[in-house]
Order: C-alpha cells, then structure tokens, then sequence
C-alpha cells in the first residue's frame, strides 16, 4: 500500500537537552515521534497513485463519478501484464472462443437464452460479471458510460511499459493508469496484440438480436473507439469500484 496514512497534526517540540523531535498524530489515534535529524520530508495526502481493496490494486483519478479504477487487467499481476481473455458474461477462460458461449442457445453466436429482447436485461448480472466473480466484495465491470467517462475525462498516451506497448491514462487528479494493448482472441489465436486493445463494458449492445455487447477500443496510434463486438470474442477486462 503507497497511501500515507492522514496525518492529523505535525507538532514540532523541544526537549529539555535541546533536541528537535517531530511528534506525528494519526488519523487512529496513534502517535509517532521522530527525531528532525532523521526526517527528510512530511508529505500530506498520498505518496503514490494506488491503494487496495479486497486485496486488488486501484487507483482514483479523480473521475467526476468517484469511480476507482483496477490497476490491472483480470488475470494480471502487474499493469503491464495482458491478463486474460472473456467471452462477454463469461467468468472463466476459453481453449477456443467464437462458439459454445453458455448463453448461445443455438450454438451459433447469433441467438442467446439470456440478455435478449425477451428478458429485457441490458447490464451483466453479478453471477455473469467476471470481475465480481474474480474479485468479489463490491469490483465489477464498468459500464458503457463508465468506460466513456474514463476516456473522455482523462489524457491518454502511448507508453512502452518494459516491452508491452500500452495506454497510459491520466486523470485530471494528476493520477494514472496503465492499459496493455493486449489484442483479442476469436477462435484459439490471438490478433493485434501490440496494435490493438479491446476491453468489454458489461452493457449489452441493444441491436436487434442482441448478439453484441460494448466496449472500448484502443490503438497504438493514441486513439480510441467505443464500438459493439460480438459476444464470443475473447476480450480482456478491467475492474471498477465505487
């Protein structure tokens, strides 16, 4: 965790040999004393960019929503790690993507038995929503909107993190994430990596069959496509919390 605990007050004291100590109160009522030899600094607020939550990273830009922002993709260890690859309102990995999603009735990849015209449904159910099922407690997908939030309130550059190619995202908190330009797998191989990022909203796309769901595209040129892709394309996912 780089979060520096708040820091309620900073009193500096004499002692009765002369020495400077720096006296530190904590927001939970701890005290810390530290002689002024030893301190280079005192900073307020936050160190870094990050902290946790059920034992996943995040980081606040500062969005007008609040909504906080997984530092990784699911599946990932690290930011510049690609993660994995779902089928949207799929929770788990394919061997081959394109066909047999569980919610294709017909086998095909044109008809599903749920988030249809008949069910009404528009939003991946916390059952179908990966990052909830991965991560628990309150992490889940962004929705369409979120994600248009994220693009549009944010600068976004083309970074090199050791030898992935990516987005860097930076809020107008001054805070930043990093994207991988991961690609995506239809069938059992992966296209574009290094080129191209897809990453799923958990909003369907409401055409007339319904066979789409949203997301956001990122390309190496520095731009970005909010665009509907076929449900059983293997995409990969970033997690929010409120």
């Amino acid at each position: 965790m780089r979060k520096i605990l708040l820091i309620m007050a900073t009193i500096f004291s004499l002692t009765a040999v002369g020495q400077v100590n720096m006296t530190v109160y904590l927001s939970n009522g701890e005290v810390k004393v530290y002689d002024k030899a030893d301190v280079d600094s005192v900073t307020f607020g936050m160190s870094g960019d990050t902290d946790k939550y059920n034992g996943y990273e995040y980081v606040d830009l500062g969005l007008p929503s609040g909504l906080k922002w997984a530092t990784c993709n699911i599946g990932a260890d690290a930011p510049e790690k690609y993660g994995d690859f779902y089928e949207w309102a799929e929770t788990e990995p394919r061997d081959r993507y394109g066909k047999g999603n569980k919610y294709s009735s017909d086998g095909s990849s044109l008809k599903y038995s749920k988030y249809n015209k008949d069910d009404n449904k528009t939003l991946l159910d916390p059952e179908d929503d990966v990052a909830h099922m991965k991560m628990r407690g309150a992490w889940r997908m962004p929705t369409l909107d979120e994600l248009k939030e994220l693009f549009n309130q944010c600068q976004c550059s083309v970074e090199t993190a050791g030898d992935v190619k990516g987005f860097r995202i930076t809020g107008p908190n001054g805070n930043s994430m990093f994207m991988p330009l991961a690609g995506y797998n239809m069938g059992e191989s992966i296209s574009k990596r290094g080129y191209k990022g897809i990453y799923w909203s958990s909003s369907l796309y409401e055409d007339e069959i319904s066979s789409k769901a949203n997301t956001v595209s990122l390309f190496d040129t520095g731009k970005f496509r909010f665009e509907s892709l076929n449900r059983s394309f293997g995409c990969c996912v970033r997690a929010v919390i409120e």
